[in-house]
């Protein structure tokens, strides 16, 4: 089982073949849960439509689904509007009207595009060589590229502004912070800090004097997490080179990857298992097995994982922990791996 499978990122009724999605490819029905967050119970069932295959979710800034399977881009709403948009990879729905798209349209052409929702027109375009979304706020989309670093307005495409600074094309992680894009750059363990506003570079810190990359970074305004390959966890504060703190890891090539973060709490995936980290004191909280996603809602953490069976099937397992100690709270075992968890207002919803 891949440990970036599919996720759903809603909970909501649909009828078939929602405005929009006639026509190829086929679509499928699922139930959509909701339940309750402390108690595990089931509130609703409805049902929804969704494109037939294998898809991944994508970063829905909590205005429904949206999911992509490398060749299209199935955006679908609350309220039940939904659109398929062929072409893109990669997507961001950065407000209820606005989603944006990003396709490798060839060997050294990225291109970056606004599209209107839920009609799917076009407004705007940006083509590049080739890069990734970085993230967003509530007036830019960021994009690395060979050159550097972009920032796109949302509404028009206008770049606002550009940096090609050093090696900033070397980008190995980042993160969309309240007023800062933090990025790690090349094999150096180096950080840098970059104004929203400006693109200008607003602090570095090197984490590490070995040839070892920083692979994960999370937090916001005040706390920084740096998880450097084979050397430590750290957290960094505003205008601070040195760290708050450091946490060691031992001399394994580790893939860190954020799971959530939420409340100053970073649920990291690290050392083969799940580690829920305080980040103001870098203190280890709880951790458990390793798990491919995780929800956050109410201060509970829904857990995914895998889970052999009888006949050596697998089920999913879902299970709700207190996001601070770890606490279970319910567990709920699926016979469908696809099955998705999401967030739905101040509840859960699962997608089977």
């Amino acid at each position: 089982m891949e440990r970036r499978e599919f996720l759903g990122l809603a909970g909501f009724g649909l009828v078939a073949l929602a405005t929009g999605c006639a026509g190829p490819p086929p679509f499928v029905s699922k139930d959509v849960l909701t339940v309750d967050p402390l108690t595990g119970a089931t509130l609703k069932t409805e049902k929804l439509s969704i494109p037939k295959g294998t898809h991944s979710a994508l970063d829905s800034n909590g205005q429904g689904f949206l999911l992509a399977n490398g060749r299209s881009v199935f955006a679908a709403n609350f309220a039940g509007s939904s659109r398929l948009i062929e072409g893109p990879d990669d997507a961001r729905w950065v407000r209820p009207d606005l989603l944006v798209t990003a396709e490798k349209t060839s060997s050294d052409i990225y291109r970056v595009c606004g599209r209107r929702f839920p009609d799917g027109q076009e407004l705007w375009r940006q083509d590049l060589g080739y890069g990734v979304l970085l993230g967003f706020d509530q007036e830019c989309i960021y994009v690395g590229h060979p050159k550097g670093i972009s920032c796109f307005e949302l509404e028009s495409g206008k770049q606002r502004w550009a940096n090609s600074s050093g090696d900033l094309a070397e980008l190995k992680s980042w993160r969309v912070l309240p007023s800062s894009l933090v990025v790690g750059l090349g094999n150096a363990g180096k950080v840098c800090w970059l104004d929203l506003k400006t693109g200008k570079i607003l602090r570095t810190v090197i984490t590490t004097t070995t040839m070892n990359r920083v692979i994960m970074l999370a937090g916001d305004d005040e706390y920084t997490v740096t998880v450097t390959r084979r050397i430590a966890v750290a957290a960094f504060r505003p205008d601070q080179l040195k760290p708050a703190w450091v946490q060691e890891i031992t001399g394994q090539d580790h893939q860190a990857l954020l799971l959530g973060y939420a409340n100053r709490i970073a649920l990291i995936e690290l050392h083969d298992s799940t580690v829920a980290m305080d980040v103001v004191t870098g203190g280890t909280l709880w951790s458990d097995s390793l798990c491919t996603r995780i929800s956050i809602c109410r201060d509970v953490a829904l857990i995914r994982r895998g889970k052999g069976a009888a006949g050596g099937k697998m089920t999913l397992e879902v299970e709700a922990r207190q996001l601070r100690s770890g606490k279970s709270l319910w567990k709920r075992e699926f016979p469908d791996l696809q099955t998705a968890t999401a967030v739905n207002g101040d509840q859960f919803a699962l997608l089977t």
